[in-house]
């Protein structure tokens, strides 16, 4: 009887430690689903422009916007405009509201229209 937990192959060990860099249960589930396969390959740079990609999605889906709707136009004159986006958050302060949009739009744009 094999014992528990055991490093099967030579590829074994270092699963173990990518897994552990990033764990599975701190990603969203769908995010999860996509990108996990490729993180663990080491396919980071795929990973992360899958992962970007199902957040824009995701923006598009909640802002009830069309596919046509894409990248930085996306976030910023539509989903977090700061006076208008319907994902904008009308409580924050205008700099919050304008972060925010920076944030998405930052990331968007560096991470996923590479």
């Amino acid at each position: 009887m094999k014992p528990l937990n055991c490093v099967t192959s030579k590829a074994s060990p270092e699963a173990y430690r990518k897994a552990n860099l990033l764990p599975r249960r701190l990603l969203h589930p769908v995010i999860a689903q996509k990108v996990w396969s490729l993180f663990l390959r080491g396919d980071y740079d795929t990973a992360v422009f899958q992962a970007f990609k199902e957040v824009e999605i995701a923006v598009r889906d909640a802002g009830g916007y069309t596919a046509k709707d894409l990248g930085v136009d996306l976030i910023r004159k539509k989903a977090f405009h700061p006076q208008n986006g319907a994902l904008t958050d009308p409580t924050q302060l205008d700099a919050e509201k304008q972060a925010t949009s920076s944030l998405f739009a930052g990331a968007i744009s560096e991470l996923k229209n590479k």
